[in-house]
């Protein structure tokens, strides 16, 4: 049931340029491997919304919500000033939800629309999917890296956090 609703959103799912480009969007019909057909209107394929939009955030997952937008400049805030320029123009994506259709569009619109000039630059490799994956693999392989001991994890009782 999970891979089928995993790949209903792969497929279906969107991310437009601007969400009131969602209304403008035909529903689509979908059947399930039991054979039932689900319509998913522009509610349902706009899931991937909520990462952009504060409002929708903070009615899904409360007050301390933050748009990926926000996120990604609070990140480069935190940086030496001196780094910021380079950081803001090298923002690579990785991961599954990265690959939404329109999402780096997004990102960089969003980003961007709050400046007198373009100053972010999203690049989304083709294989982001497995970024993060492929960027360990190489620094395990390295003689340089330093492996994790549990020594150097701490006890479990360091990370309970209830």
């Amino acid at each position: 049931l999970l891979e089928g609703a995993g790949a209903t959103k792969e497929v279906h799912c969107f991310i437009p340029a601007r969400f009131r480009e969602l209304a403008s969007k035909s529903d689509n019909s979908v059947r399930l491997a039991d054979g039932t057909e689900l319509t998913l209107d522009h509610g349902c394929l706009s899931c991937p919304e909520v990462m952009f939009s504060e409002t929708r955030g903070r009615a899904v997952f409360g007050e301390h919500f933050c748009t990926i937008q926000d996120l990604v400049r609070n990140s480069i805030d935190r940086c030496d000033i001196d780094m910021r320029r380079d950081l803001a123009m090298n923002i690579v994506l990785a991961g599954g939800n990265t690959l939404f259709p329109g999402f780096s569009d997004r990102l960089s619109h969003e980003l961007n629309d709050t400046q007198p000039r373009p100053w972010f630059r999203v690049i989304a490799p083709p294989d982001r999917l497995n970024s993060c994956w492929f960027g360990a693999s190489v620094k395990a392989s390295l003689k340089s890296c330093r492996f994790l001991t549990r020594d150097m994890l701490g006890s479990s009782e360091m990370y309970d956090f209830r």
